[in-house]
């Protein structure tokens, strides 16, 4: 059987392979430069860094590193945003996607968003009375089986794996993180992440978001609600979970989303 580092090297290797982040880019009536609002780039491109660092990919960190790396990249998005731009009607929202090859080839990707698929807040409710009171259409369903802590969970990669694997289990693979969600566990029993958001929770009186120990990734809403003092990072055990109890989910192009827990078939 193969080992686990052998595979990270063997897959991390391939010219298809890449590290990726996904945020909302969101237009003005006055902007005439493309730049718009990219909401929270920095921190995307910190993530990019990061990630980078982890496979090892020194040309990259250099390239995007730094002021000026950061200059570069916001460069390269808004020059790819004035092509789509002339090309396509305009729309108010995108989501843009930032794809980095080994190489430094980047490959940019944008998706127009309607108003109902955009984010509400880009915060969690600091009283927790009302929560009792949300509407929640979104449906989280636990995972059917674990998923090892491996570098391709803890960084958004194009090895996607484990999370198609666990949308497809759910039965969701079609539908918009804001509908449906998949909450993944590792294999001593720790929740880590969703299958594309970040996961929080309810505990003694606070809330709480699955420790990176666990396996998860650091995304930017993560690392915002943090930073913030919204949550705390805490080691949450499957045990702890409740059917139907209220969580919220977030990422970086739909925000924080509050959402129902299921563990068992709604009746």
């Amino acid at each position: 059987m193969e080992k686990a580092e052998d595979a990270v090297l063997r897959v991390s290797s391939s010219t298809s392979f890449y590290i990726f982040t996904s945020y909302l880019w969101r237009n003005h009536v006055e902007c005439t430069n493309h730049c718009g609002e990219h909401y929270f780039l920095p921190y995307h491109r910190d993530r990019l860094v990061s990630a980078a660092e982890a496979f090892g990919w020194t040309g990259v960190t250099t390239c995007i590193g730094g002021d000026v790396g950061m200059k570069r990249l916001s460069g390269i998005v808004v020059d790819h945003l004035k092509t789509v731009c002339e090309e396509e009607p305009v729309c108010a929202m995108r989501k843009i996607k930032i794809c980095i090859y080994k190489d430094n080839r980047f490959h940019i990707e944008t998706t127009a968003i309607t108003p109902t698929d955009s984010p509400n807040v880009f915060h969690l409710p600091t009283n927790l009375n009302e929560v009792a009171t949300l509407n929640c259409h979104c449906l989280v369903k636990l995972d059917l089986e674990p998923t090892p802590a491996s570098l391709f969970t803890s960084y958004k990669t194009s090895e996607r794996i484990p999370y198609d694997r666990a949308r497809g289990a759910a039965d969701i693979a079609h539908k918009s993180p804001t509908a449906a969600e998949v909450l993944l566990f590792n294999p001593h029993g720790e929740i880590t992440e969703c299958s594309v958001s970040t996961p929080y929770f309810q505990r003694h009186g606070r809330w709480v978001t699955p420790s990176l120990s666990s396996g998860g990734n650091a995304g930017v809403t993560r690392r915002l609600a943090l930073e913030n003092g919204l949550c705390e990072e805490q080691t949450i055990l499957m045990e702890s979970l409740r059917h139907q109890e209220i969580i919220w989910i977030s990422n970086g192009v739909r925000g924080f989303i509050p959402a129902t827990l299921l563990l068992e078939p709604l009746s």
